[in-house]
């Protein structure tokens, strides 16, 4: 954990926890990488963009109250056909950037760097919210007077291992716990599990903000991008988390904790462009589905996490096509 005066202390080993880590299980010779570019936060999943003669993109939701949606973007551009080392080491080589959203339709990306200005409204909201989100005194002290993150943080290492505190005081917006990522259509798909806990009226509320949760759609156009939601959770289910593709349609699986009344358990719901959520799959009492992939030959995979005592451990359930 960095250790520099100013400098919060991670609340678990940064060199152990909160990294992306790329692997094959194919292949038995492949050593695990862990890429530190993409930066450390509590990443739930990593949505990649690859268009050939073009910089590969990585996008990331950090999995907290308050965690922001993060783009990496290689210096290097991806080719189609390139050798997998070559591709793997675009990973290491690029720029971070947080999504800020100005309203419910329209946001930009800020870049994430030591070079990159403090800003004012995220100055005065961390140090209002210091107490309720756990920031260290010594961090207030140090943002008293900084220009810019490299003010804060000495080196870009240690950047990259505070990057949830990095993000907010470059003004990226917080967000209820950004989950599941998912490109369809060109569009980034975002899971956002639930409200960011900020009350009504609250200046940092981000515009898009629902109790039960949402998804928000991302249309990255380089600098800014387009807002939208597609899905709104509240009416018959809650807590969006892991998302995937069939088709045109969009997989949502649900991880709410208290189900509502009117709500099934935890399910897998298919949303049409447009239309309205359907559920395919219903989980046993307090389980969550997790992960839907698709096969070359169309079998949907989930996972089913820690149900109720009386349904056994975990489990991998597969549905195949009729």
């Amino acid at each position: 954990p960095p250790s520099t005066p100013g400098l919060p202390a991670a609340p678990l080993r940064g060199e152990w926890y909160g990294w992306v880590v790329e692997l094959d299980p194919l292949d038995k010779t492949w050593s695990p990488r862990r890429h530190t570019a993409l930066a450390r936060f509590r990443h739930e999943s990593v949505a990649i963009s690859a268009t050939h003669g073009a910089p590969l993109q990585a996008y990331m939701g950090d999995d907290r109250a308050g965690g922001g949606v993060w783009r990496y973007t290689s210096n290097a551009a991806w080719k189609r056909g390139m050798k997998r080392d070559r591709a793997s080491e675009l990973l290491t080589d690029g720029s971070l950037a947080i999504l800020r959203l100005e309203s419910a339709t329209a946001a930009r990306w800020i870049p994430v760097s030591r070079a990159t200005p403090v800003d004012p409204a995220a100055r005065s909201h961390l140090v209002r919210l210091a107490t309720a989100w756990k920031i260290p005194p010594e961090y207030i002290t140090a943002l008293a007077t900084a220009a810019t993150l490299g003010d804060i943080y000495p080196t870009e290492g240690a950047l990259l291992v505070d990057a949830w505190l990095a993000g907010l005081v470059a003004g990226g917006s917080p967000l209820g716990r950004p989950e599941g990522c998912m490109l369809l259509d060109d569009v980034l798909h975002v899971a956002l599990t639930r409200d960011v806990g900020l009350p009504a009226g609250d200046p940092w509320l981000p515009p898009v903000d629902h109790p039960d949760g949402c998804v928000l759609g991302v249309e990255d156009n380089g600098d800014t991008a387009v807002i939208s939601t597609p899905v709104v959770a509240g009416a018959t289910f809650g807590s969006p988390d892991n998302l995937g593709a069939l088709d045109d349609a969009l997989l949502i699986a649900t991880d709410a904790e208290s189900p509502k009344d009117g709500w099934a358990n935890n399910s897998l719901l298919r949303v049409l462009p447009g239309g309205t959520p359907e559920r395919i799959l219903v989980c046993p009492t307090d389980a969550e589905v997790c992960g839907p992939s698709l096969a070359p030959d169309g079998t949907l995979f989930c996972s089913i996490q820690h149900p109720h005592p009386e349904w056994g451990e975990s489990a991998l359930i597969c549905v195949w096509p009729a």
